[in-house]
């Protein structure tokens, strides 16, 4: 190890003690134009995985990009932001009741973190469910390698699939309300 990774890894050290904590128990978010998704119980919305894939966001004219481990077990969805070094920059835990949020000091989202549930909700869940979990306020018309998110009859979410495994896909994601893009690269998967 050199100087340099060693500074890195005792910095580390010393932030993991300051970490930001929050929980939330309110699990409704709203995805735009006021249409509000119930967060459902996890195993709806993701079977039973372990996902390696790398983010690509474009918010505010700012990129960012990073390594994500998104698990779905015992009723649980973890997403985990790792550093560049192997350690956690943030984890969003959800249990289907809370939302627990833990990050390095001085990182935080933009937005809300219950967003970047939503977001997983409406890349990989059955389009009926989704609809019944916001009342029926939102349409989704899948079309082959695509899907699209309507209120009323505005597009404000599209979903582009590689492929018909969805969870197996590179994925681009636009939310056309609040103006951000994901590109997710699939790495690995694991059935858990």
């Amino acid at each position: 190890m050199n100087k340099s990774q060693a500074l890195c890894a005792i910095l580390f050290i010393l932030s993991v003690g300051c970490a930001h904590v929050a929980r939330f128990n309110n699990t409704e978010v709203d995805v735009g134009k006021g249409v509000v998704l119930h967060l459902p119980d996890p195993k709806q919305i993701l079977p039973p995985v372990q996902l390696v894939q790398l983010f690509k966001i474009n918010y505010n004219s700012k990129n960012y990009s990073n390594q994500m481990i998104l698990t779905s077990q015992n009723n649980k969805i973890s997403v985990i932001s790792l550093l560049p070094f192997g350690g956690e920059l943030f984890r969003i835990v959800y249990d289907g009741q809370d939302i627990q949020y833990k990050s390095l000091p001085g990182v935080g989202f933009e937005f809300d973190v219950k967003y970047a549930l939503a977001d997983l909700v409406l890349i990989y869940a059955d389009a009926d469910k989704i609809e019944s979990w916001s009342n029926g306020s939102v349409k989704i018309i899948d079309k082959g390698f695509e899907r699209d998110v309507y209120f009323k009859s505005e597009n404000i979410i599209q979903i582009k699939y590689s492929g018909s495994d969805r969870l197996r896909s590179q994925i681009e994601y636009r939310h056309l309300v609040r103006g951000y893009v994901i590109n997710i690269e699939f790495i690995s998967a694991k059935v858990l």
